[in-house]
């Protein structure tokens, strides 16, 4: 079971939008919507990145009415803990994610996804 989980979470770690979005659940939890708005991917594919990481378990839900909230789920896996440590340390690397931690006003426009199924490589060797 635990390699199996760590195929996952390191699956999950492999995409840029889904660590875009790591980065926006790390202070708070936000709703589908808002992490819509904040990265300028559509709906629809942000909801299906938070599917994969809540498969993967690094991110737990709750529902309010008609909207899903997510947030972080608590590190309680070896690999999960040395990749959300190295996210922490290494996050001014991939750009493009620190506009993502302000969330556009209605007034501006978010800006366009940077290449929505781009791959990012990781390298975890030591």
């Amino acid at each position: 079971m635990h390699s199996n989980r760590s195929t996952h979470i390191a699956a999950a770690f492999s995409e840029r939008v889904r660590i875009r979005l790591l980065r926006l659940l790390r202070d708070q939890e936000r709703c589908v919507g808002d992490l819509a708005a904040a990265t300028g991917i559509p709906q629809p594919s942000v909801s299906r990145h938070l599917a994969f990481l809540l498969r993967a378990e690094l991110v737990r839900t709750r529902t309010e009415g008609l909207r899903h909230f997510y947030r972080l789920a608590p590190v309680d896996h070896p690999l999960q803990e040395c990749l959300f440590e190295c996210l922490g340390r290494c996050l001014a690397d991939l750009g493009d994610t620190e506009p993502d931690c302000a969330c556009p006003s209605p007034a501006q426009p978010p800006q366009a996804a940077a290449g929505g199924r781009e791959k990012m490589r990781v390298n975890i060797s030591g």
